[in-house]
């Protein structure tokens, strides 16, 4: 599972925010003899899940998320920013 975080905008330093919106993640895992697909409405996940997982093969299943939602208004999320200190996520020590 990865997050394309496309929601940063083109002057943030998150590489990611630099693909712009046509990247196909699930484009590329076919490329690559995986199983890709892309869905846009939630009521398509789970089969669409199945379907990766059915295929025996390694998977990605891209979803587009609305770039207006704000992470920070997840449930827990201010007791999950304090798990990895003041550096955050991915930095070192």
């Amino acid at each position: 599972m990865t997050v394309y975080n496309s929601i940063y905008g083109d002057q943030n330093p998150e590489t990611e925010a630099h693909w712009g919106t046509q990247l196909r993640l699930d484009k590329i895992a076919e490329g690559f003899g995986a199983h890709g697909e892309y869905i846009e409405r939630a009521e398509d996940i789970g089969p669409a899940v199945e379907r990766a997982l059915a295929s025996g093969r390694p998977a990605v299943v891209q979803v587009p998320v609305d770039p207006r939602a704000n992470a920070l208004d997840v449930p827990g999320f201010e007791e999950f920013s304090t798990w990895y200190g003041e550096k955050g996520y991915g930095k070192d020590s």
